[in-house]
């Protein structure tokens, strides 16, 4: 499920790489349109095994993945930013991780820049602060 809203420059390149990475693995791709102006929409529509969802107005990005969500099928779902490329087949891995352990419910590949440095994707949890 990928998300966008004006993603005009990235949609391709995103959709171009999940063909090229995902290809045997590759049982649906749900692209929700967040009401974009510019031709985001009509890229995705170049990809005919993608299924675009055009929303008529922005709903953010939760109600949106929502969205998608409802519309898959498949075992498991990776949502997924339209500015990312993927480089490597890492889902045979995580499809690995998640058959090995039902008690994994979500995991989180590393994310790196175009120049292979990792990308920091990770914070710590929300503490509730306590004054005197």
């Amino acid at each position: 499920v990928i998300v966008t809203r004006n993603s005009r420059r990235d949609i391709e390149r995103c959709l171009s790489s999940i063909k090229t990475f995902f290809s045997k693995h590759l049982e649906e791709v749900v692209v929700v349109d967040n009401h974009s102006s510019d031709d985001t929409a009509g890229i995705v529509r170049g990809f005919n095994w993608a299924t675009l969802v055009p929303l008529k107005e922005n709903t953010g990005f939760a109600r949106a993945a929502n969205v998608g969500v409802k519309l898959t099928t498949g075992s498991y779902v990776l949502l997924l930013n339209p500015d990312v490329e993927i480089q490597n087949d890492f889902f045979s891995e995580v499809r690995t991780i998640f058959e090995r352990d039902p008690s994994i419910g979500i995991i989180g590949p590393s994310i790196v820049y175009p120049n292979g440095t990792i990308q920091q994707s990770v914070r710590r949890f929300p503490t509730f602060s306590h004054r005197s």
